[in-house]
C-alpha cells in the first residue's frame, strides 16, 4: 500500500466571535512572524553568518506571551508554525532559494496552520473542529476518501472569504485504461 499525501480545502462560514477569533490568530500569528524576523535581521546585520535554530527560537515563545499576555488567547501550535515558517524561509535565504524574508503585512490575505493533537480537530456533519475557534460550520462539497487521514489544518482567509485546508495522506490507487475491445 503506497501513501499519498493529498489536500481538501473547504469554505468556511464563522459566526462573529470565531471570526473574531480567527483574525486574533491571524494578528497574533503575523506580529510572532515580524518580531521574531526584525530579532533574526538585526543578528544577520551584526554577522552575516548567524545562522538561526529553529528550537531556540520557539523557546522564545514563552518570553513573547509574557511581554504580550494577548498571546495566550490563540492556538499556541499556529504559534509554533509560524515560527517554522520563518525558519524555513531564512533557511532558504541561506541557500541561495529565496530572497531575505520580509514582514507580513495586515492588509495582505493570510492564513495560519495547526496540527490535529489527541483528535483535536475532527469532522462532525456539516461542521468542523478547530483549536481555540470550535466547532465551525464549512461547505463539506465532496466526501474525503476512508483512507485519508488529516494531520495538519489550515485555517486562510482571502478577501473576506474564510476556508479551512485539510492536509493528509490517503493510500495511492492507480487508475487503469479503459481498454477497448475491437
Amino acid at each position: 500500500m503506497k501513501l499519498v499525501k493529498r489536500a481538501y480545502r473547504f469554505r468556511l462560514y464563522p459566526d462573529e466571535s470565531q471570526k473574531q477569533l480567527i483574525e486574533k490568530t491571524l494578528g497574533c500569528s503575523r506580529q510572532v512572524y515580524n518580531e521574531l524576523l526584525s530579532l533574526c535581521k538585526k543578528e544577520y546585520e551584526k554577522d552575516h553568518n548567524f545562522k538561526i535554530n529553529k528550537y531556540e527560537l520557539i523557546k522564545l515563545l514563552p518570553k513573547y506571551k509574557e511581554k504580550y499576555p494577548y498571546l495566550k488567547e490563540v492556538d499556541s501550535i499556529a504559534l509554533q508554525q509560524t515560527v517554522i515558517h520563518l525558519y524555513t524561509a531564512y533557511i532558504n535565504f541561506f541557500r541561495h532559494n529565496s530572497d531575505f524574508p520580509v514582514f507580513k503585512k495586515k492588509k495582505n490575505d493570510c492564513g495560519y496552520i495547526t496540527m490535529s493533537i489527541n483528535n483535536s480537530i475532527r469532522i462532525e456533519g456539516d461542521e468542523i473542529q478547530i483549536p481555540k475557534i470550535g466547532r465551525v460550520k464549512f461547505v463539506y462539497h465532496r466526501k474525503l476518501p476512508e483512507s485519508f487521514v488529516y494531520s495538519t489544518v489550515s485555517v486562510s482567509r482571502i478577501g473576506k472569504y474564510y476556508y479551512v485546508s485539510l492536509l493528509g495522506e490517503e493510500e495511492y490507487q492507480e487508475y487503469q485504461e479503459c481498454s477497448k475491445d475491437n
